[in-house]
């Protein structure tokens, strides 16, 4: 199941990083979620509008068996902060200048549809802070689902996702869908920071997503059709 999901998205799925200069600065993943080249990523990659140099994405080698680690020389694409939601921490790209792409159907899914247990892919570029630009695929289980203090819904797995991977995908391996938008590893004390306490260490290999629904949202009030 999770060879047919990466396969399904593998080519969706999109290195984030920033032009300064001559060269490119690696930020996270993004992946492309509508055909007129639009892509979703987590906010927190995205800086606060004050920055002069630009973003840009770029796709992994998909042409080899054994895809090098390294991509040397990689022509990136411009992009441009369409939509943002800071809160949610979801952020809604698009190519700039416009761009069709091809995207696989039905591609964002219901996560209320889902339940605790359920099997899902994570996808994003662990890596590439390393320059090692390889899409990597994990299976995980939804450990939980929860709704944050500020009214945010989020999804627990049972893998630890990396620096790398924030901003991919969390696919639901039942329908193949996009469930979540993946934040990084999961720390309970970022969410009870006032609980915090000094005599007990938690170190979990869990890691944390944001449901797609927020992304959904970005997408309609752009004006985008979800099929």
């Amino acid at each position: 199941m999770v060879q047919s999901a990466m396969w399904k998205f593998r080519g969706s799925c999109m290195m984030l990083m920033r032009r300064e200069g001559k060269q490119v600065v690696y930020l996270g993943t993004a992946f492309v979620v509508h055909r007129d080249g639009y892509l979703l990523t987590a906010a927190r990659l995205i800086g606060d509008g004050t920055e002069t140099s630009e973003l840009v994405v770029a796709p992994a080698d998909l042409e080899h068996t054994f895809a090098p680690i390294t991509i040397e020389t990689v022509a990136p694409l411009p992009v441009v902060v369409a939509q943002i939601d800071r809160q949610r921490d979801v952020a809604l790209l698009r190519f700039d200048p416009p761009l069709e792409v091809v995207v696989p159907d039905r591609i964002i899914g219901n996560p209320t549809a889902y339940f605790d247990g359920s099997s899902v892919m994570a996808l994003g570029f662990s890596f590439a802070h390393y320059r090692i630009h390889n899409p990597i695929a994990r299976s995980a289980v939804i450990s939980a689902r929860i709704c944050t203090d500020d009214g945010t819904n989020m999804m627990l797995i049972d893998r630890r996702v990396h620096d790398g991977d924030v901003g991919g995908l969390l696919v639901c391996l039942e329908d193949e869908r996009v469930i979540g938008v993946l934040l990084g590893r999961f720390d309970p004390s970022d969410l009870r920071k006032d609980e915090h306490r000094d005599d007990v260490q938690i170190i979990t290999v869990m890691s944390l997503a944001v449901s797609v629904e927020y992304g959904a949202a970005l997408m309609q009030a752009e004006g985008l059709t979800i099929a």
